[in-house]
């Protein structure tokens, strides 16, 4: 993986990777599109997630969060007024649940506050969610990097974005508006899991007196049947025990930690890795071996489920030397990346990355279940963290066309030696996963992201098809479009380099082409 140069903006929150996934293009805002929210995204989220959810009962999801100590409060005597306005919903239900509020959390109107302080997903770069849960006094505005959770109104006189079924199950409501609230709500939290650095996390929607609680993971959305929060109490428990839980049962990774004063190496790694001035430190362990990180440099979190993938600078405290730390979610039923490497490396495969260290992330909450129609699918996604030995530079920065074509084809003698001793496939030949190495190494290419591959005659990695869309063959995007199911052939990652160097030529080489031409091919 390589990093961007000069650094990407940090402020520049993740977009995630699911195969087949969308071509790994900058990472930056598009500073002249307007802060808005997009409700067409919305549309598009919620066909994305077609068939991704769950019922969980109520009291499921509650014993989640362990009980507080102590009883829970009494409701008030009168239950919010809920019949004006959508508009008007929001103080009038703040006031009631105040008294299940753990001080110093707070629940705050945001309806009017645009929060852009993340990355564009689906193309929203703006939200305001109706209703937003903090962790700490006095904010007033849409902050995603620190919303808790949200919550999102309808009145009585609107569709649901779910209906419970008689048999108990529940399903998604298709009516146009249930289906732009549905993904509106995928949206927002998508954008949660994308800001921070989290396991899953929690939301609520409520219509008049009735509320539905959400549960996101990497493997998809868990919902409850909707249930009356007045006479119930079920969601004045739930805001209770949330607001009490620890950091990890909130559904935060507190595996990432902040880095202590005494902490060694923690200037040389600063200096390292270009943190400037208020910029966040913070330390990670994988398998017993700690490195510094600061914000990941490639962000791939457009989509609401799937691997999640982040990609960090990282400072090895052992070596006192930069690397490349991984964070994903894999699929638990294949090898690891670190695996498939192992294998390459053994049968002499040139041009690509050493491995420092690989794990699983230990912890209760470091695994999901994939959900699919109703249930959960047999599939499993672990945390998994690998550290690769070079961090190199996107094939975009190529300095000259000879380093452009040799950075590619280097890449191409690693798809071929390993095919021709391993039988292996890549199936994932992108722009982004072709780097080129270190300045001082000279023009040198590398072929990375391995955790597709998989021998010629094997069993498929997964149900989805993998591959970037921009780059894959035309033989497999008529596949797509037919929906018919066909083998990934070596031809099929050739056509891909093919696409690969024509397209990098294209955005980045010096050309006749104006630049609007030529930024619009690289948006592409």
């Amino acid at each position: 993986m390589a990093a961007p140069s000069p650094k990407a903006d940090p402020t520049n929150l993740p977009v995630q990777d699911t195969p087949a996934k969308p071509s790994t293009g900058s990472s930056h805002r598009n500073v002249a599109n307007p802060l808005t929210e997009n409700p067409v995204a919305f549309e598009f989220a919620s066909d994305d997630m077609k068939g991704k959810y769950a019922k969980v009962d109520v009291e499921t999801l509650l014993h989640r969060l362990p009980r507080p100590r102590g009883r829970l409060p009494e409701p008030p005597s009168e239950p919010p007024d809920m019949s004006g306005i959508e508009t008007t919903h929001y103080n009038n239900f703040i006031e009631y649940m105040a008294p299940f509020i753990n001080p110093p959390w707070q629940l705050v109107n945001t309806s009017t506050k645009l929060g852009s302080d993340f990355v564009d997903v689906r193309g929203v770069n703006a939200v305001k969610p109706d209703v937003t849960l903090y962790h700490y006094p006095g904010e007033e505005k849409t902050v995603m990097k620190k919303a808790e959770m949200f919550g999102e109104f309808k009145t009585e006189s609107e569709p649901e974005p779910f209906r419970d079924e008689d048999d108990g199950g529940v399903t998604e409501n298709e009516a146009s508006g249930a289906r732009l609230s549905r993904g509106q709500i995928i949206i927002y939290s998508t954008i949660i899991l994308s800001a921070q650095e989290r396991t899953r996390s929690y939301s609520f929607f409520i219509r008049g007196h009735t509320a539905r609680l959400f549960s996101h993971s990497r493997g998809g959305f868990e919902v409850t049947p909707s249930f009356n929060y007045v006479e119930t109490s079920h969601l004045r428990e739930f805001l209770w025990r949330y607001t009490n839980a620890s950091a990890e049962h909130r559904g935060h990774d507190t595996t990432i930690q902040d880095i202590a004063a005494n902490d060694e190496g923690v200037e040389d790694a600063k200096v390292k890795l270009g943190v400037r001035i208020g910029r966040p430190l913070f330390k990670v362990e994988v398998e017993n071996r700690t490195f510094y990180i600061s914000q990941p440099f490639l962000f791939r979190h457009n989509q609401p489920v799937g691997r999640g993938t982040r990609c960090f600078e990282a400072y090895d405290v052992v070596d006192k030397r930069l690397v490349l730390l991984k964070d994903t979610w894999r699929h638990a039923e294949y090898d690891s990346e670190g695996e498939i490497y192992k294998i390459l490396h053994k049968r002499g495969i040139p041009n690509i990355l050493g491995v420092v260290v690989e794990g699983n992330v230990a912890g209760e909450l470091q695994s999901t279940h994939r959900l699919a129609n109703g249930k959960e699918d047999g599939k499993k996604f672990v945390h998994y963290r690998i550290v690769l030995d070079k961090v190199g530079r996107p094939l975009s920065e190529f300095s000259s066309s000879y380093e452009l074509v040799k950075g590619c084809a280097d890449a191409f003698e690693a798809h071929r030696v390993a095919w021709d001793k391993l039988n292996m496939l890549h199936r994932d030949i992108s722009s982004g996963n072709i780097i080129l190495g270190p300045i001082e190494e000279g023009p040198k290419g590398y072929l990375i992201d391995w955790e597709f591959a998989k021998k010629a005659g094997g069993s498929m990695k997964s149900q989805e098809r993998t591959g970037t869309y921009e780059f894959m063959s035309a033989r497999l995007l008529s596949a797509i479009l037919s929906d018919s199911k066909i083998e990934h052939k070596p031809e099929d990652d050739i056509e891909s380099f093919v696409y690969v160097l024509a397209w990098t030529i294209i955005s980045h080489a010096p050309s006749s082409m104006d630049q609007s031409t030529q930024r619009h091919t690289d948006d592409d």
